[in-house]
This record gives C-alpha cells, structure tokens and sequence, in this order.
C-alpha cells in the first residue's frame, strides 16, 4: 500500500515556490501505524532522515537559505535592474571607474596545454570536454551542475594568458559579456561569481590593454554589476570555504576596483572572523577535508599577498596561513600529492608544493588532534589516519563516512587509498561518500555516519576515541588505539589497533566490532588497493601486492577469509579508474564480537 500525495494546482506545478524545497511530492509508505511518519519520503528520503539531518542545523541557516530562494524571484522578474542596488562605488565619475586595474597579485599561472586546447574549440573540466557545435554554448545540455560551474569561474583566462591568446580571450569574454552579462541562476550563483570576479581582476590589466573602449566600458559595467550582486548575496547559509570566497571576491574589489574601496575594511574585518572561527587549533580547517584546506590556504594568501602593498595584511590572517601551511604539509603523502579524506582530490604535487611555498611553513606535524588526522612516518612508510569528526556539524557537505579510514604509501608509491570523489552531480556520490569506498570497517552493509542527497548527513560520529604511543620517538614503533559511536544506533562499536614497525617494514592491524546485546552482525573490513599496485590473491588468507617499481609485500589475516573484490578510484574529479579491493568478511559471534588481525609486510 502507497499513498502518494501531488500537487494539481497549476503554479505549484511549475515549481516555482514549494518546488524550491519540496519539488511538489510527498510520500507516505506505511510499515506500521507508529511508523508512518518516520517513514514518510520527502524529497526522496524518510523524514526520520530529514530530521536527523536539521537537527543540527541553526535555525537562522534555515531561515537565511529560504530568503536567498525568495530573492531569485525578485532576480528573475522584470523588476530586478529597474534600479541599481547600492554598490559603493563612485559612479559617475568616468575617469576614474575606467582608471587601470593593475594593482592586483598573479600568483598561480594558467596551464598552457589547457589554453591551446580551449582556443582550439575544446573545453574540459572534471574529466568531461565539450566540443561547441558552432557558437559557444555558456550552459551546455548533459553537464552537470560543477562542469558548468568550471565553464563560468573564468579560470580558463589564466590558462589562455598562459598560452598567448590574449585574442582568443577577449573574443570569448566578449561573447560571455552579451549573453550572460545579467542575472542567471547558474552564471551568477554566488559561488562561481566570486571566482570569476577574481579572474576578471587578476587578468583585467592583460584583457584590457587592446580592446576597444566599448567593450571596455561594458567590461566594467558588468563588473560592477556582479560585484553588487555579490554584495548582496553572500552564502551566510553554506558558510566555510563558500562565504571565504565571497568575502575574498569584495576584499578583492576594494583594493582593484576604483571607488569600491568602502568594501575593503568591513569585508576584511569578516574574512577574518571566518578564518579565524574555520581554522582550527592545530591549523586544519573545520571541513577536514585536504582539498578543501588547501582551497582555503589559496584564499588567504591571495588576500594576503593582494594587502601587502597597502600597508600588510592583519597578522591574525599571517598567522593562521602558517599554521594552515603546516597542516596541509602533514596531509600530503611522499609523493607531493593530498590524501583522500573527505571531498576532494589528489591534487597536483608541484600545485600544492607552491601553494606551500607562498605560505611558509615549518616543519611537518605527526599529529592534527583537532582536526582529526595522524600521521605515522617510519622508515620510507607513511600512513595517513582519520581518528576525527566527520566535519562541521551545520553543514558536513563535503563529509564521507571514512571514520577510522587511513591511506598508506611505501616511498612515493601508494598502497592503500580511499576511493575518492568523482562528482557531486552523479549518481554514484553517496556511494563514493560511503563507509565501503574507504579503508575502514562497515556494519551491516551501513556507513557510519549516514551520507545522503549528495551534501547531507544525517546520524553521524559523534565521538571518536584514540591515544598514539611512540609517535614522538624517532625509530620506535608506533601504536594507535581508537573506537568510534558511529553505529551506535546499531548497539554497536568499531575499534581499530594499528601498529607500525619502527624501521617501517611491518604494518599490522586488528578491528573489531562487538554488539552489545550479543546479535549477530555482517562485518566487512575494505583495503583499496592503488591501480598501479598488482594484487594476486594466494590463498583464503594471504595475498601479494607488487608496486609499479617493483616492492613486494604480503598482506595475510590470521584467521577469517580473505576475498578480492573489483571497485574503483577517483584521484581527481571526473576520474575513474578500475582497480581492487581486499576484504574481509565475517559475522559476530556469540559473544557479538567480531575481531580480524592483519598485517602488511614488506619484502627485502
């Protein structure tokens, strides 16, 4: 039996109100009479869900997100642009709003590769390239929402000044200009819009010097326009590294942008307020996500290097730079390259090695205990650990269910990784945001801490337990005990043992899982496997792993049965590639106790 209730009212229909958080449909799938509620699906999930989910979101975020889908009506209407909304900036004064905009920092040049193949008609982003079957389309059918978000940041100017088409630039940024050059949804979403109003600075100098004064003044008047949109549009409901962005677009603007320098100070004095309540103790940032803090490093020292030549930026933002610097050093693996915890990618090792070296940083830390992550170094083997919350808890967007999760490499190859992200608009994203795509234990087939639409999570971690011995001895072995509650709904817990020889030969682990009231439990332990390892399964416990260098180790359990399984790694956005996974499964016995010893041992 199924009760489906739908909206006949034709407006409603269309969606343009209750369709904005609804979409029009709610579901009731009656189990039991107490359960009806629980059970109901709102927006393709069970209300329960919903709830778990809003419980730990302020009010005021809720309320803020509500407004903002109100306002796109007024933006969408014919009254939106009947008059200008108050931007601080001297209009009017024509000399001056068409003075150079040459004082802002070219920090991060564009690839050339990249540039060519764009003035040659070919546009790839997140692994996807899109061809323009004549003029260019600015909102191509078939590409999901980050795709099209990448096409409007305008980071592609970087890469055509990159590769000497200044021409090829202005054509494109002309084109842009007449199409998208007032409000759209999508081109002017506060999130690319503040990338793009940086791009626009950054190159403005290089773009402007040859084109003639029409399309000058235009240039300038849809940067103003955006630039008053922005002000009046910051993400106060997403927060963290989308209001940094925002704010960092307006500090932007009044530095570079003539007459626009009354949004200096008061933009400022909040990006540091942000910085100051996102960075954690221990220099990591509240997302824990690797990628994403190095995202945010990026920010700050835009700002940074941007306030140098007018009088230096507060030290409270000099300082959480180098104590972000430090962080993000500890979350790199041997080869350059940034862990797999949370959203995000790989990145590029030479990127993430300037980013580095414009912030300064000391000398690696073995241990983020605020942020939640351990390193363990010995002997050439490094191993990364996740021993913390999943991420903040009004908005865990970028969280995965990786609790207890570590990723390891031997030199500057990698051994065991985390699956990665592929997308945020495809239809496997919980999947990879799930327990089974990363190097931890699940319960019954359920991820611990419940990964849903993409960008929520509803019940989560709520404590993680640990305590390392040796990590500060050089040479010694270190030991890392740690439990977390996220099965807690289940009556049940996950511990994990590791140890770590002190010459680095020797990894060796023990997971167990015990059911408080003795039930029977699925247990399954996952090691991904990089695709560049081969990985030959020997016998029920005992497999081989060989590098692409050729370094052999042995994984082998004690007891149980060892299997292989096939899945996939996603290094980068839009990447996929086939490689496998060990697992280990078994089920809790009578006692509820199930407990698997393993261990990695390398070859001589």
């Amino acid at each position: 039996m199924k009760w489906a209730l739908k909206s006949k009212h034709p407006v409603l229909k269309k969606r343009p109100f209750w369709g904005l958080f609804f979409y029009g449909k709610i579901e009731l799938v009656p189990l039991a009479p107490a359960w009806h509620f629980a059970r109901m699906k709102i927006h393709g999930a069970t209300l329960g869900c919903w709830l778990r989910t809003l419980w730990y979101v302020p009010l005021w975020r809720l309320a803020y997100k509500v407004w903002r889908r109100l306002k796109g009506f007024y933006y969408t209407s014919p009254l939106y642009g009947l008059k200008d909304e108050a931007l601080h900036v001297r209009e009017g004064v024509r000399e001056d709003f068409l003075s150079p905009l040459d004082n802002v920092p070219y920090l991060w040049p564009g690839s050339m590769e990249a540039g060519r193949e764009i003035a040659a008609g070919r546009w790839t982003f997140i692994g996807q390239t899109y061809v323009p079957n004549g003029l260019m389309d600015w909102a191509p059918a078939g590409r999901p929402l980050l795709w099209i978000f990448h096409l409007h940041y305008h980071d592609w100017l970087g890469d055509l000044r990159a590769a000497g088409q200044k021409q090829e630039a202005q054509k494109l940024l002309a084109d842009w200009m007449r199409e998208c050059g007032h409000y759209h949804p999508t081109a002017w979403h506060p999130y690319p819009l503040s990338l793009r109003i940086v791009n626009w600075l950054v190159h403005a100098e290089w773009l402007l010097k040859g084109w003639n004064a029409k399309e000058q003044l235009a240039f300038r008047e849809i940067l103003t326009r955006q630039i008053s949109f922005l002000e009046h549009n910051l993400e106060w409901d997403l927060g963290y590294n989308h209001l940094l962005k925002n704010l960092k677009a307006l500090i932007f603007a009044g530095v570079a942008v003539p007459g626009a320098d009354a949004l200096l100070v008061p933009n400022l004095a909040r990006f540091v307020r942000e910085i100051k309540s996102q960075t954690l103790p221990d220099g990591g940032h509240a997302e824990r996500s690797p990628s994403y803090l190095k995202q945010v490093l990026e920010d700050v020292v835009d700002v940074v290097a941007l306030l140098r030549p007018v009088g230096g930026a507060p030290l409270p933002l000099i300082d959480a730079m180098e104590a972000m610097a430090t962080a993000l050093a500890t979350l790199r693996h041997p080869d350059g390259g940034l862990a797999l915890f949370n959203d995000g990618e790989v990145e590029e090792a030479a990127h993430v090695e300037r980013v580095l070296r414009h912030a300064w940083h000391g000398e690696d830390k073995p241990y983020l205990p605020d942020t939640g992550y351990v390193r363990l170094a010995r002997g050439g083997t490094c191993v990364l650990m996740d021993v913390g919350l999943v991420g903040p808890d009004d908005n865990p967007g970028h969280a995965h269910a990786d609790t207890l999760s570590f990723e390891m490499s031997a030199g500057t190859e990698r051994i065991f990784v985390n699956g990665g992200t592929f997308g945020y608009q495809t239809h496997d994203r919980n999947m990879m945001r799930g327990t089974c795509m990363h190097n931890t234990v699940t319960v019954d087939g359920m991820d611990s801490s419940e990964v849903w639409g993409g960008f929520r999570v509803g019940r989560r971690v709520r404590r993680v337990i640990h305590d390392i011995k040796g990590l500060d001895k050089p040479g010694a072995d270190v030991v890392l005990n740690a439990e977390h509650d996220g099965y807690r709904h289940l009556g049940v817990r996950h511990q994990r043992k590791m140890m770590l020889a002190g010459d680095g030969s020797v990894l060796q682990g023990e997971d167990s899982v015990l059911d408080k009231k003795g039930r029977r439990r699925r247990c399954e332990a996952a090691f991904l496997v990089h695709p560049q390892v081969s990985l030959v399964l020997e016998d029920e416990g005992r497999a081989r792993l060989t590098t692409a260098t050729g370094k052999e180790a042995v994984f082998e359990i004690l007891e149980g049965r060892l299997a292989v399984k096939n899945t996939v790694y996603c290094p980068f956005f839009g990447q996929k590639i086939p490689t496998k996974k060990l697992i280990i499964q078994g089920y809790t016995k009578g006692d509820g106790r199930w407990c698997v010893r393993w261990k990695l041992r390398f070859l001589v």
